[in-house]
């Protein structure tokens, strides 16, 4: 045999050798790579069917569609209070209006209107010859005011003010009346002062807080039976005895309505 041969032989010997040593190997990673994948499957598929059985509720927006709000607002040139805005037409299909009473009603009637779009510029846009802005206001027939308006001989400045509940004693600068959100019970005042002059809520108040007693809520007792709760309602009884003794009820909150009752 010769020495090329042998060589030949032992090479093809070694070879052969590891061929059946590689075919002996398990593919461990082959293997793993297929438990994971179907654990991420049977995973992913779990989760899914969890999220169709549990959805995620995200809270509306308020006011929503069908909601009623009240916002009280006046106008205020030179310490004197202007008179309320002349309603609107009833036929309108706006979603924030007023009635004359003083009051802007906040009730969306789709969603364009609802949410963050129930804005005081949102009502201003839809009233004829209003405007209220970062300069200055025009009232529809009085003019327009502006800071450097002169108040009895003194320059006078713009500002719009707002209370944002009727117990607020402090009012909030708005900064952007065109952008600003209304609220419920909300008192607004726009206004053209001469400085160091207090800024007033608006004559208005009155009408805000009789809209707020009115109103009534609907609340679900734990039987599932619905009550009417009367909202900022005080109530008083009175009664009289030989002794002369009085017991008083009160319901409701401090933005008061009192009705009183005597029994003889």
């Amino acid at each position: 045999m010769t020495r090329g041969s042998a060589a030949k032989k032992v090479a093809r010997a070694a070879a052969a050798g590891r061929t059946s040593k590689v075919r002996g190997e398990i593919p461990v990673g082959f293997y793993l790579s297929v438990f994971l994948i179907a654990v991420i499957g049977i995973g992913l598929i779990g989760y899914s069917r969890y999220q169709r059985q549990h959805p995620v509720v995200v809270a509306a927006i308020q006011p929503t569609v069908g909601t009623t709000w009240s916002t009280a607002i006046g106008f205020d040139v030179c310490g004197k209070q202007l008179p309320n805005l002349p309603a609107q037409p009833v036929a309108t299909n706006l979603g924030l209006y007023t009635q004359g009473n003083g009051v802007i009603t906040v009730a969306p009637k789709t969603s364009a209107q609802a949410g963050n779009a129930a804005t005081l510029g949102a009502f201003v846009k839809g009233y004829k010859g209003l405007s209220i802005g970062t300069k200055g206001f025009t009232y529809p027939g009085k003019g327009s005011y502006s800071t450097g308006y002169s108040c009895g001989g003194k320059s006078a400045t713009y500002a719009v003010y707002s209370w944002p509940t009727l117990l607020s004693n402090t009012p909030v600068l708005i900064s952007n009346p065109t952008a600003h959100k209304l609220a419920n019970d909300e008192l607004i005042m726009v206004s053209v002062l001469p400085s160091g002059t207090k800024v007033q809520k608006p004559a208005s108040e009155v009408a805000l807080i009789n809209s707020a007693v009115n109103n009534t809520t609907t609340t679900t007792s734990p039987a599932g039976i619905g009550t009417t709760v009367p909202s900022l309602a005080t109530t008083t009884t009175v009664a009289k005895s030989s002794t002369g003794s009085t017991s008083t009820t009160a319901a409701g909150n401090s933005a008061s309505s009192t009705s009183t009752t005597t029994a003889g």
